[in-house]
């Protein structure tokens, strides 16, 4: 390495990959000559196929601290998509009715974001404390790998049941956590089908976006300094904006009124079991995809001798 670094003229520690070249195997451009910059997280924040400019190298670290190329709207735009899919899960069961006791404004609509942000972190939460666990990224894919699983397994009970077990259970205690008059006014079934969006969106948001918060949100907390407290404000941003993502969803399926209304009393159950069906072939998918990718990079040489 010190005869390297002397020919190169290098003023940075030079690293050498392994024989299997698995490092290289997980950045953009594979096994080739090419400029990466990587985040604290361990996640590529910038690249670039032989060379790049020393402006562009500068502006991708910068923007490490600002969330690296991650974006909220990104979640935002899923609703062209997996969102619309979502739209007959979030038929209302039952025509809109005022409260018997006063309620804080805005409480409606903040419960349905608060139950699809929590519904996002279901999912999401395990991504981002690994981002924080040093150790080799060999890890960090064995945990993907168990979110797949789960993935297949959550499908798979949905479509069988509607709704699995663990929306269930974080919905009444999450129902139970609202005051007696709230409670008595929103049932704990539409607390549990905004939860069920948000889960479902969160899974989509993780595939589409896998570093939305380890690097959104860990990546930034771990520049330091003022970030310590920027990195826990981007999260919260990030679960609101899922949430509002659910909400969005609740809004747009209520607009055909009683035609709604009369899918959702007759159809909510029917309707969360279809979509199980539907994500199954695309769980196993997901799965396959990611037991592929672990292979490829070497992860998976200990079963195969």
């Amino acid at each position: 390495l010190d005869i390297i670094a002397d020919i190169t003229n290098a003023s940075w520690p030079i690293l050498i990959d392994d024989g299997e070249s698995r490092f290289a195997q997980r950045m953009p451009l594979g096994v080739s000559d090419s400029i990466v910059v990587i985040d604290s997280a361990g996640h590529v924040t910038f690249s670039a196929s032989r060379t790049a400019s020393s402006e562009d190298i500068i502006d991708a670290i910068e923007d490490i601290g600002l969330g690296g190329q991650q974006s909220v709207l990104s979640t935002l735009s899923l609703f062209w998509g997996p969102g619309l899919a979502m739209l007959f899960v979030a038929l209302p069961r039952k025509k809109f009715e005022v409260p018997e006791e006063a309620q804080v404004p805005g409480s409606l609509w903040g419960s349905v974001a608060l139950a699809g942000g929590i519904g996002f972190l279901m999912v999401n939460l395990a991504p981002l404390i690994m981002a924080f666990v040093p150790g080799e990224n060999d890890i960090r894919t064995w945990v993907d790998l168990g979110l797949l699983c789960w993935f297949v397994t959550a499908a798979v009970r949905a479509a069988m049941v509607g709704t699995p077990k663990e929306i269930e259970f974080i919905a009444n205690r999450l129902h139970r956590l609202y005051p007696e008059g709230f409670r008595n006014w929103r049932e704990v079934e539409d607390v549990e089908r905004d939860l069920l969006i948000g889960f479902w969106m969160g899974w989509f948001i993780w595939l589409a976006f896998p570093a939305t918060l380890p690097q959104g949100v860990a990546a930034t907390t771990m520049t330091g300094g003022f970030n310590y407290v920027v990195g826990p404000l981007l999260l919260l941003v990030h679960i609101l904006v899922a949430g509002v993502l659910t909400l969005l969803i609740r809004f747009v399926a209520s607009w055909g009124g009683a035609v709604s209304r009369a899918f959702g009393s007759f159809g909510s159950g029917p309707f969360s079991q279809a979509l199980g069906w539907a994500l199954i072939p695309i769980s196993l998918w997901c799965l396959a995809n990611g037991i592929i990718h672990a292979n490829n990079i070497g992860l998976l040489s200990v079963f195969n001798g």
